[in-house]
């Protein structure tokens, strides 16, 4: 019998997350003419992703003229950044645990940070948003932790819903 890993059962969960949110958003149509959606998935590559689930679910209107692009949520990947959603969320205050300390390059963190600066500022549309969600008065810093401990992280079934509250609107 063969033995399943809890990493393997964790980038299983993501991809079905992020199948249930392509079933979804296909359901509802193009956004802009309301013609039906096609698939239009492609392979990716992103940093820190299970190799067996590469492929970037997509979608496209079927109507000539209109071929609007359309790409679901996703735990998986972070919009056209090269790592994934949960590498980006974790690496700043948590490289150790990820085993990342020596792979990512200062440059890269450096950029994180000013990325979740941005993103975390009370005045940012996210924090804005996240507020409702957290505990009145809870402090937020300029880096995902604070937010991750409201989710018991490094608790590892804390992980799917904090990447679930990250994606809502990052």
């Amino acid at each position: 019998m063969k033995q399943t890993s809890p990493d393997s059962i964790f980038f299983e969960s993501l991809y079905q997350i992020d199948y249930d949110l392509f079933l979804q958003l296909k359901t509802k149509g193009c956004p802009l003419c309301h013609a039906p959606l096609d698939t239009a998935n492609y392979n990716r590559k992103p940093r820190g992703l299970d190799e067996k689930h590469p492929l970037r679910l997509s979608l496209c209107c079927r109507r000539e003229g209109c071929r609007k692009r359309l790409l679901p949520a996703s735990l998986r990947f972070f919009g056209q950044k090269v790592y994934s959603l949960w590498v980006l969320v974790l690496a700043i205050d948590f490289p150790e645990q990820l085993g990342l300390s020596k792979e990512i390059l200062r440059q890269t963190l450096t950029r994180w940070r000013f990325f979740w600066q941005e993103r975390l500022a009370e005045t940012s549309p996210f924090m804005k948003w996240a507020r409702s969600f957290l505990p009145p008065g809870y402090c937020v810093t300029k880096t995902p932790k604070n937010i991750a401990r409201v989710f018991q992280f490094p608790a590892r079934d804390s992980l799917i819903p904090m990447l679930k509250f990250f994606t809502q609107r990052l």
